[in-house]
């Protein structure tokens, strides 16, 4: 069971979400602030506004709900020692985005490159020598790097490049 952990920042936060719900509280019981909001809800900027802060406060708020990891236990622990937790504080977002964050390379300086940008002692062939290393996720699914990126990246630009097109292209034929 995780430990949460409670910063002064996130409590200030879910005191504003507190207030923000007495006072849709306070607008669904007034029949004035009712229908004032009915107008902003009926205005597609101030709907387009509202769901873009909608997205934001949820990101925040999945920020905001931090805990700490219950370590597991030393070998050859009794059953009943305590629980230790780990010294990082984590939040949901974290979570949410463990895999993207976990996918990160450690040293790359070209836009949609496979290798590395520094060389590094690498073993070839049963060789030491020193190369430019291939990135772990960049262009993981490419067997040949040398032959297959360049097809791979007009592929998928024109991929995206037809994509917008292709809708606009449907908007218009559906009119």
């Amino acid at each position: 069971m995780p430990k949460f952990v409670f910063l002064w920042t996130d409590a200030v936060l879910w005191a504003l979400v507190a207030g923000l719900v007495a006072y849709g509280w306070h607008v669904a019981r007034s029949p004035n602030l009712r229908r004032s909001w009915a107008k902003v809800a009926q205005d597609p900027t101030g709907l387009c506004a509202g769901l873009v802060l909608a997205l934001f406060a949820l990101v925040t708020m999945a920020d905001s709900v931090h805990f700490r990891r219950a370590l597991p236990p030393a070998p050859g622990a009794p059953a009943d020692a305590p629980v230790y937790y780990a010294t990082q504080a984590q939040s949901l977002l974290d979570l949410l985005l463990a895999r993207p964050l976990s996918m990160r390379e450690t040293d790359y300086s070209a836009p949609l490159a496979v290798v590395g940008f520094t060389k590094q002692a690498i073993e070839r062939d049963g060789q030491i020598v020193r190369d430019h290393p291939r990135l772990q996720f960049g262009g993981a699914h490419l067997k040949d790097p040398a032959t297959e990126h360049l097809p791979d990246l007009l592929g998928r630009a024109a991929v995206g490049a037809a994509g917008p097109w292709s809708a606009c292209w449907w908007a218009r034929r559906s009119r």
